[in-house]
């Protein structure tokens, strides 16, 4: 059996985020989604398509390290990144 791979999607609070992440939830993908301002959003995505949010400013080069340490203590690897 192939395990799920691991998809990181940038922006998941927006409206093209929030599609991305439920085609990619439909197709069987292990979602990791990042938000920076909305976080109310964050956790309705969490809660209705059962997916981790990180919140994380992509231009703060050490937000990016450690949601980078997160992710990978977490799930081992990065698959896919979708920088929405």
């Amino acid at each position: 059996m192939q395990s799920m791979k691991n998809v990181l999607v940038t922006g998941s609070t927006g409206c093209l985020g929030e599609k991305i992440v439920e085609i990619l939830k439909k197709n069987n993908y292990n979602v990791i989604g990042t938000y920076n301002h909305n976080e109310n959003k964050a956790l309705e995505l969490k809660n209705k398509y059962d997916v981790d949010m990180f919140k994380c400013n992509l231009e703060n080069e050490e937000d990016i390290n450690i949601l980078v340490d997160k992710i990978i203590d977490k799930y081992k690897n990065i698959d896919i990144l979708i920088n929405n």
